[in-house]
């Protein structure tokens, strides 16, 4: 009986260790977002602080994905999410922030607000199904 009572708590713990893992990169992928659509949207906000900020967001979810693991059998989503977050930083990087610094705003829009919130919302359907519900 101990034991059963073990192995419970230790499957509780590591199921809530991986739903804690993935509402926190949740929340750095959120603040990633939202520091880039300042960056497109606020035009006193495009100065090397933002600029800044839009590229140590980005990396900080870069960082803490490397830094984490799928939960058991859904290997195939978690490289699922990493290659859309691929796309998704490449994107931020070489076609968004250049367009906005160059004075296109209609293209950053039309990347930011199509592609890349199609890829968000991708992003997180797969963390919603890592975890098994809507973190």
């Amino acid at each position: 009986m101990k034991i059963i009572s073990l192995l419970s708590f230790l499957l509780f713990f590591s199921l809530s260790a991986n739903a804690g893992d993935f509402g926190t990169l949740k929340k750095k992928l959120s603040l990633a977002r939202e520091s880039l659509l300042t960056l497109v949207k606020d035009t006193t906000k495009r100065g090397a602080e933002q600029q800044k900020l839009v590229h140590d967001t980005a990396n900080d979810v870069s960082s803490y994905l490397s830094e984490i693991k799928a939960p058991k059998g859904k290997d195939k989503q978690w490289e699922e999410y990493k290659a859309t977050w691929k796309d998704f930083k490449e994107t931020r990087e070489k076609d968004i922030v250049p367009s906005v610094l160059a004075g296109k705003q209609a293209e950053a829009d039309k990347l930011a607000n199509g592609i890349q919130k199609e890829r968000l919302d991708k992003m997180n359907r797969i963390l919603d199904d890592l975890t098994g519900k809507d973190l």
